[in-house]
């Protein structure tokens, strides 16, 4: 409208003379999109004073530095969408409504996964499959599984020819070969690729794209043809070769020679029989998993190769072998190799970050260099059950992990000669250490300590007080350990009654302790309380004492206490203000009072309370009490806050405990546990928010559709019976008028429903030993399937219980 239909533009210069003194003073509004070179940006809006005062311009890129170079008011980053939005912009494709049509919510599931959340992907596929059936849908969508959309392949191939030649490699390395990885764990086949890859990690922090629809380098059959056939060439710089099941794999070996520019080779769960003949120096990436040879061929020299992992394979070093200059390599993993006897020399590789040896049963030796490897992250040898000769000193400084647990013959921790400031975790559980070095103070850094089972461990050095970082320490099955705790207060003879609780008196700052059969004695655990005020979590479950100190109260923070199989255990007194999980299963010595003490916890309605312990009755506090496994209430207007409480009758076996609840005969909460546990009767409390997002909890009362709503609870038990079960509700947060546990003669209130379980749970441990929980299985939303959730108890140790991505900037002139 501002210009002549037929203007005549000669050149650029013209063009941008044209826009200066037809805009200039016109408050205008100008859309930019999918801009993706910088003279566009300047040819057509090159300067604020091109238009006139109260103008807009809108630019949309896939590019932020184009945004960035022209000095941009305001940048906003459009974020991918949710699950949730992208089923709501599929459903509106696929069925012209908000939600999926009955019995297409699971595969429509399935294709927004399949769609990776690509607003124009999850338009075509929906449009596609819009008017068909369930059988068609999954046929149309297992063959774009294989055989990708032209329409979609397309809109991507814009974004792909969009770039230049050395990102298109990073593109495609990292699409095909890196895909889910960090930058940073790929950065360095980067760089020995020559793709500089702090231009290649701006390039991925500026440019937004899906990389699981990458172009395709060709299918995993393609590959097996290339390798079984011999038909490869110096053409082929990358082949992933991961079979979705074991195969056995019949070749000549030869193929690999023909392949004098292949980069990166991984392989797994492919046998090739005979091994490789071959390898190509110009690796970078070697990655072969079950690899067939006992070593590598003899004219194998990679000078820039990064990555060698070769796990679960007949691997290893031979005799007199010492790694050559290898100043790329970072990475090396022979988890695994049985065969493996030594680790050579290594200070040929003075840039190896991570070094994996876990379950190397047959590992012996590990070379002294390794303890002077400069750059070394990560060191684990887990599970090498032979390994006896380490390192004897560490000077790695830039250490963060370090694990050795179960190396049975490991004698002696080696000596830490400079301060490490890095190191995160150490792992010596299960080894034969006795002591460990003064030299330990120099772990500065050190946030957890695992030293589980480690039954020859005598006392813990002076200087182990000093690690002011230290977090966790986990130390169960130590019994000569509590030799040490009388150190902590300056004297291995301590008078308990001198002791003080003062917060300014503690040496280490730890918030989870674990002394689990530690042999402790009331001293002790007087002792472990006076010193460590801050504690969250505190597992003192398998010991002597009798008497849980009345200073625990003091604890303030604790929230988890185990008290399991301590058999001596006669009294509590007292327990921590805040305490939310409790566990004193298998006390055969408790006393009723202090067993009433744990139980009576539930009084302060405390939010996500759970109780374990040795009894044979509900309390009386309890609002509602049913002998057996179920019993029913009614509520109205908002879901009670409320705690569900059963008594288990004494079992010596594994059981499974379930639990249901059930809101006018529909199933909004599951709940199952597995036991292994010898014990009398054992009273389980369980707080129903514990494991129940807030918007979780509010969802409940969409179920309350009457004026009064029926709840059932019932229990059932694999094997055994429960003998009682209860109901208590947390007046403070529930109006008591809304929930009545005489239930009158109604009408039907209730909804049939079909319950199907929960697929593939994910699985939390709490302590040390304590309960399994998964996660995912809390409530039903009305529209959902019904979920289950799952626990475990084992050992008596208690209840564990968007699209394309534009960057849109707004410069306001």
């Amino acid at each position: 409208m501002l210009l002549d239909k037929n203007i005549d533009v000669g050149d650029v210069s013209e063009g941008i003379a044209i826009i200066k003194h037809r805009l200039c003073n016109k408050k205008v509004l100008l859309v930019l999109d999918d801009v993706d070179k910088q003279d566009q940006l300047q040819k057509l809006a090159g300067d604020r004073n091109w238009f006139g005062p109260g103008s807009k311009i809108i630019i949309t890129t896939r590019d932020k530095r184009l945004l960035t170079a022209r000095g941009i008011d305001s940048i906003y980053q459009i974020e991918e969408l949710d699950d949730q939005e992208s089923l709501e912009l599929f459903c509106w494709n696929a069925f012209k409504r908000r939600e999926p049509n009955a019995g297409y919510e699971d595969i429509s599931m399935c294709a927004i996964h399949q769609a990776k959340n690509l607003t124009l992907v999850l338009e075509i596929i929906g449009s596609n499959l819009y008017g068909k059936q369930i059988d068609e849908w999954e046929y149309t969508l297992d063959k774009y599984e294989n055989i990708p959309n032209k329409e979609i392949h397309n809109i991507l191939r814009i974004s792909y020819d969009s770039l230049d030649y050395t990102e298109k490699q990073i593109f495609l390395d990292i699409a095909c070969f890196f895909k889910g990885m960090s930058f940073e764990s790929c950065k360095e086949v980067l760089s020995a690729c020559n793709f500089y890859p702090d231009y290649g990690k701006l390039f991925f922090k500026n440019h937004h794209y899906s990389l699981a629809n990458a172009v395709d380098y060709g299918s995993m059959q393609d590959a097996l043809q290339v390798l079984t056939e011999d038909t490869g060439s110096d053409k082929i710089e990358g082949i992933m070769l991961q079979l979705p099941n074991e195969e056995k794999v019949y070749w000549n070996g030869e193929a690999f020679e023909k392949m004098k520019n292949l980069r990166i080779l991984m392989v797994e769960n492919a046998y090739f029989s005979p091994h490789p003949k071959h390898l190509p120096n110009s690796l970078r990436v070697l990655d072969w998993k079950n690899y067939p040879a006992l070593t590598l061929p003899m004219d194998f020299h990679p000078e820039k190769l990064v990555v060698l992992n070769l796990p679960d394979s007949r691997f290893k070093f031979q005799e007199s072998f010492r790694f050559k200059k290898y100043e790329f390599l970072i990475y090396m993993d022979f988890s695994y190799c049985i065969s493996l006897k030594e680790v050579p020399d290594m200070s040929g590789i003075p840039n190896l970050v991570e070094l994996h040896l876990d379950h190397c049963s047959n590992l012996v030796k590990v070379h002294d260099s390794v303890g002077f490897l400069n750059k070394l992250v990560k060191f684990s040898a887990k599970y090498c059950y032979s390994l006896y000769s380490f390192p004897p000193s560490i000077h790695s400084t830039a250490l963060e992990y370090l694990n050795l647990r179960k190396c049975f013959l490991l004698v002696k921790f080696p000596n830490i000669l400079e301060k490490m400031k890095k190191i995160r975790f150490i792992d010596v559980g299960g080894t034969e250490i006795e002591e460990l070095p003064s030299s330990f103070k120099n772990l500065v850094g050190i946030e957890a300590l695992h030293m589980v089972q480690c039954s020859n461990l005598r006392v813990l050095p002076s200087g182990f007080l000093m690690l002011q970082n230290l977090k966790e320490l986990d130390m169960r099955g130590c019994p000569n350990i509590r030799k040490s705790f009388g150190t902590f207060k300056g004297d291995d003879q301590v008078d308990p009654s001198a002791l003080e609780f003062n917060e300014s008196s503690n040496i280490l700052h730890l918030v989870s302790l674990n002394v689990q059969e530690c042999d402790l004695l009331d001293e002790d655990v007087l002792i472990i309380l006076s010193c460590f005020p801050k504690l969250e979590k505190l597992n003192l479950a398998e010991n002597k004492f009798e008497i849980l100190p009345e200073c625990i109260k003091e604890l303030i923070y604790l929230e988890s206490l185990e008290l399991n199989s301590c058999f001596n255990l006669k009294e509590i007194t007292k327990v921590p203000p805040h305490l939310q999980y409790i566990s004193a299963m298998g006390c055969l010595s408790l006393t009723t009072e202090s067993s009433n003490v744990l139980l009576n916890q539930g009084l302060n309605e405390i939010q996500n309370l759970t109780i374990l312990a040795d009894r044979d009755e509900i309390p009386e506090w309890f609002d509602h009490r049913s002998e057996g496994g179920s019993l029913s209430f009614l509520v109205r207007t908002k879901f009670p806050v409320i705690a569900l409480c059963a008594v288990l009758g004494a079992m010596s076996i594994f059981f499974q405990l379930q639990l249901s609840l059930l809101v006018n005969g529909i199933k909004v909460y599951g709940f199952e546990a597995t036991f292994s546990v010898k014990s009398v009767e054992t009273i389980w409390m369980h707080d129903l928010r514990a494991h129940i997002s807030p918007q979780q909890w509010k969802n409940l009362d969409t179920y309350l559709r009457n004026d009064w709503n029926l709840v059932e609870v019932s229990f059932t038990m694999s094997t055994g019976t429960v003998n009682w079960c209860g109901v208590h509700v947390y007046k403070k947060e529930t109006n008591m008028e809304d929930v009545l546990f005489t239930i009158p003669d109604l009408p039907n209130i209730f909804n049939e429903t079909i319950v199907e379980p929960m697929e593939n749970p994910q699985v939390t441990t709490y302590g040390n030993t304590s309960m399994q929980q998964q996660q995912d299985s809390t409530l039903i939303k009305p529209q959902d399937q019904n979920w289950t959730k799952s626990y475990s108890y084992r050992n008596m140790v208690g209840f564990s219980g968007r699209q394309q991505n534009h960057d849109t900037s707004i410069d306001g002139i």
